[in-house]
C-alpha cells in the first residue's frame, strides 16, 4: 500500500530548537575555519609574490588548486554517501 504525504507535512522545516547540539557545534566551528581559509584568499598571492614568485606562477598555482578543490569535492561527497560514513570524512573537512 502505497501512502502519500500532505503537501504540508512533506514540506515541513525543521524549527531551530529540533536542531542537535552536535549539528550546532559542528555548524560554528565550519564557519570560523570558513572564515579563516576566506581570510588568506586576498593576502596569499601578495605574499607569494613577496618571496619571488612570479604572477604566472600564482596564477597557475591558484589555478590548480581551485581546480583541485572543485574536482575533490564532488569525489569526495560520492565516496561519503557510498560509505554511509560521514564522521570521518567531516573530521578530515575541519582538519583543512
Amino acid at each position: 500500500m502505497v501512502t502519500t504525504l500532505s503537501k504540508a507535512k512533506y514540506f515541513q522545516v525543521k524549527t531551530v530548537k529540533n536542531i542537535s547540539k552536535s549539528v550546532w557545534i559542528l555548524s560554528v566551528v565550519s564557519l570560523f575555519t570558513d572564515a579563516a581559509s576566506e581570510m588568506l584568499y586576498p593576502i596569499m598571492p601578495i605574499y607569494l609574490k613577496t618571496i619571488g614568485f612570479s604572477i604566472v606562477l600564482i596564477g597557475i598555482l591558484e589555478g590548480f588548486a581551485e581546480a583541485l578543490t572543485g574536482l575533490s569535492k564532488g569525489y569526495f561527497g560520492e565516496l561519503s554517501d557510498g560509505s554511509g560514513k560521514r564522521v570521518p570524512f567531516l573530521q578530515v573537512r575541519l582538519l583543512d
